[in-house]
């Protein structure tokens, strides 16, 4: 999955001996193409995931949630320009 490739690719290239920084804070969702309904639908799904986050304490009301999917595109440098 795309987690398991981040952490490859930050084990050969981080000097800070951190094999996957914040690992701990990526949540995904897995669904099997067969059962997906649409990118609208994942996101509701999302917002549902979201929600029982909320509930359990696991996330509090300021945190920052980021959804990406496969039909989004990005400018180049995009991550350095939201920051």
């Amino acid at each position: 999955d795309c987690l398991e490739g981040y952490c490859k690719l930050m084990k050969k290239q981080n000097s800070e001996n951190k094999e996957c920084p914040y690992k701990d804070q990526v949540f995904i969702h897995q669904v099997h193409a067969s059962e997906a309904k649409g990118p609208t639908w994942a996101r509701s799904i999302l917002s549902h995931d979201i929600g029982n986050a909320h509930a359990k304490g696991h996330m509090h009301t300021q945190d920052y949630c980021m959804s990406m999917d496969s039909h989004m595109d990005f400018e180049p440098h995009w991550d350095a320009s939201v920051v």
